[in-house]
């Protein structure tokens, strides 16, 4: 459904992307992990259209994407990014409204089904008591469900999500996750989110891409990927990950002998400068 083909991309002479090879299956939800400045939100933009590759390709449904016009395009593939510009003085009905825009004609009619539509996705991500809402008046929460619901209104295979549970708190980013993997099962929407938190990756993700200087590092089942070892070295901090308890995925935690140690290490050398200066 979504597939790179040695992946290469940057802005000017900067590289960021090299040689990525990544794809996702229908009904699949592939999550893409890694540190700050790893490249994650560059290949959403690229994969997306936005950013064109400097080397390699990009296919959905065996069509590259750098030769799809943009209404061409949005009817392949929705993106999620993060709720940023939305436009201030639209109603949340309006925005979601949207996402219909590559299927009018030139004259932009609207038909019942189009209307139908964004009922449904609003009614799925729970904002339809916000329908006559000014977006701009809506928190950062708020907003990334209307872009989810915006999406959703594109009926597109592939769905890609830039931290779609930013800003969200813990009962939306059940709802959410949970959505996107309705949508992946249900629809066989092919899925891809870039997400920080590894707990979720690990919880919510069929695969898991672990992304590195603009490197894939290594990819495949959550349990295989999210490990210690794979963890230490691309974050450069001491983890843990155990079997969750109930759904035996990796639940990885915070290393807390280390950060012990490094306590101790900080005590000893403010209690030395202190004696030092008696």
């Amino acid at each position: 459904m979504l597939e790179t083909s040695n992946l290469c991309a940057g802005y000017l002479k900067d590289p960021v992307l090299q040689d990525v090879n990544l794809d996702v299956q229908p009904g699949e939800v592939v999550a893409v992990v890694g540190p700050n400045g790893a490249g994650k939100t560059t290949l959403v933009r690229v994969l997306s259209g936005v950013l064109k590759p400097a080397q390699g390709r990009v296919f959905i449904q065996r069509r590259d994407v750098t030769r799809l016009d943009h209404t061409s395009r949005a009817r392949f593939l929705a993106v999620v990014p993060q709720a940023h510009n939305l436009p201030p003085d639209f109603t949340v009905y309006q925005t979601v409204l949207l996402g219909r825009t590559p299927y009018l004609g030139w004259l932009g009619h609207l038909s019942e089904g189009d209307h139908r539509l964004v009922w449904e996705a609003l009614d799925y991500t729970h904002i339809t008591d916000m329908a006559d809402r000014l977006v701009g008046r809506l928190s950062g929460g708020e907003q990334q469900r209307v872009l989810l619901a915006r999406a959703l209104v594109q009926n597109t295979a592939v769905l890609l999500l830039d931290e779609p549970t930013t800003y969200l708190d813990l009962e939306h980013q059940s709802l959410t996750l949970n959505l996107i993997r309705v949508l992946a099962s249900e629809m066989q929407k092919a899925v891809l989110m870039v997400i920080h938190d590894l707990n979720l990756a690990a919880l919510y993700a069929d695969r898991v891409v672990l992304l590195h200087n603009g490197q894939v590092v290594t990819a495949g089942r959550p349990g295989e990927v999210l490990t210690e070892a794979n963890l230490a070295a691309v974050y450069n901090t001491s983890v843990r990950v155990i079997p969750h308890p109930d759904y035996g995925t990796p639940l990885i935690l915070p290393d807390s002998s280390y950060q012990k140690g490094l306590l101790i290490t900080e005590s000893v050398q403010a209690a030395g400068c202190a004696g030092a200066g008696q």
